[in-house]
């Protein structure tokens, strides 16, 4: 013979306006979540926008530099075989002993 034993559990009966009452609760909890992340997406964005524009910023600076420093690489060659050429020119004086300038 066997048996059969079977648990029954009861679960609390939940009226129509209890259920409705939790549902309105979580999506209201919801809706302030979403609220909060979008507004902490905003501040990061904001901060990205800030961090890209000073990135812009350097690196036009480093531009500047770059350009500056080429501008002055060429002056101090120029000027480096002016003062050759003016050693040169000296030297030549000396030996044929012209009078320098």
């Amino acid at each position: 013979m066997a048996t059969v034993v079977g648990v029954v559990v009861c679960e609390p009966a939940c009226s129509r306006f209890e259920y409705e009452k939790q549902t309105l609760e979580k999506v209201i909890r919801m809706e302030f979540d979403f609220e909060r992340q979008s507004e902490e997406y905003k501040e990061l964005k904001n901060r990205i926008l800030d961090i890209l524009e000073q990135v812009k910023d350097e690196r036009k600076d480093l531009e500047t530099e770059r350009e500056n420093m080429q501008v002055r690489r060429c002056f101090l060659i120029q000027n480096s075989v002016f003062a050759k050429e003016l050693l040169f020119l000296n030297f030549v004086w000396f030996v044929f002993d012209f009078t320098p300038f």
